[in-house]
């Protein structure tokens, strides 16, 4: 009884990170997605090359920013 009650709170933690943490990870996606900064949504179309966002100071992730085709 005491190891099905640590694996229904341990299941229960985990639910309630991924309802914490997927809307962010989505949002974050989309934006980058967009050319955007994943943190502070500032364009990145103008700042190929530069390691970190002029707006936030926030390293940017070049690797997964898709930057939209003008």
């Amino acid at each position: 009884m005491f190891i099905a009650a640590i694996i229904g709170v341990a299941i229960g933690l985990y639910c309630l990170w991924l309802l914490v943490k997927t809307p962010r990870y989505t949002a974050r996606h989309h934006r980058m997605s967009k050319g955007q900064c994943p943190n502070c949504t500032y364009d990145l179309r103008g700042s190929v090359g530069q390691a970190d966002c002029p707006e936030c100071g926030r390293a940017i992730p070049w690797e997964r920013v898709v930057l939209p085709a003008d």
